[in-house]
């Protein structure tokens, strides 16, 4: 357990594509409702153009990080899910248990930590360049600070209390950029097949431009957007999953009690 080991990155990053495949064959019908709950508020949020608008008013930040937080609750369970069948290499089950579940929470409250900052970096005006520096250094900042705590999120998962932020840091210490490039190489091949369409439909000469407005998309290639960076989220998790099993091992059992 928390033994140093160089990532190797290709490696991982195939075992977190083909798990996050699997996990998606595994649980069709659990993706399926997901994305369906998730549906009606990525429309809100596209039609109301929260992704596009100033976020330094108290309104739009309130209902961008409103939205942001309902999206996480959808997702929050599958979340968990995705993590422990990467740990443990085995099937978990949607159930009451685990919706309920104290590591389901400590989990969830990682991850609202992690939105909320960064909808407050969001609403940082960015016209000025100290605004902008101030912005682009805190989300470098907030980004080394996920890939360097990811073992803790992991761990919260898996229901153990005995692996800290700090404990984290140091063993995924001189494995920054190998632990980054873990997580963001899913991502965009993730992205990349869910793109595909839109993709294809642009290439063939599909006008998806908003009729109001050329330069922004039209409101369901928006929508298609937001479902796919949902998709794209699943894949950094299980891929924080592979990081976490390589470095610390599957658990036997789960620790400091019930999941």
């Amino acid at each position: 357990m928390g033994v140093s080991v160089k990532i190797p990155v290709l490696s991982v990053v195939r075992r977190a594509c083909r798990n996050t495949l699997r996990f998606a064959t595994r649980h069709p019908a659990l993706l399926l409702t997901t994305l369906a709950l998730s549906m009606p508020f990525e429309i809100v949020r596209s039609a109301w153009g929260l992704d596009e608008i100033d976020r330094s008013s108290a309104s739009a930040f309130g209902m961008s990080w409103l939205l942001s937080a309902i999206l996480l609750v959808i997702w929050l369970p599958v979340f968990v899910m995705a993590v422990r069948e990467t740990v443990c290499s085995e099937i978990v089950s949607l159930s009451p248990r685990l919706i309920l579940s104290v590591s389901t929470y400590r989990y969830g409250l990682c991850a609202f930590a992690v939105l909320l900052i960064s909808e407050l970096l969001a609403a940082i005006p960015t016209g000025s360049f100290a605004g902008a520096s101030f912005v682009f250094v805190g989300s470098i900042a907030l980004c080394f600070i996920i890939v360097r705590t990811t073992l803790t999120c992991s761990a919260l998962a898996l229901g153990r209390l005995d692996l800290g932020l700090v404990q984290s840091y140091r063993r995924t210490a001189g494995q920054t950029l190998r632990v980054s490039a873990v997580a963001i190489l899913p991502m965009i091949i993730v992205g990349l097949i869910g793109f595909a369409p839109i993709i294809v439909a642009v290439l063939a000469g599909f006008d998806l431009a908003d009729p109001e407005n050329a330069k922004e998309p039209a409101l369901p290639t928006r929508v298609g957007l937001g479902v796919v960076s949902q998709v794209m989220a699943l894949s950094i998790v299980i891929a924080g999953g592979e990081v976490y099993r390589l470095i610390e091992g599957a658990p036997a059992e789960p620790q400091n009690g019930r999941y």
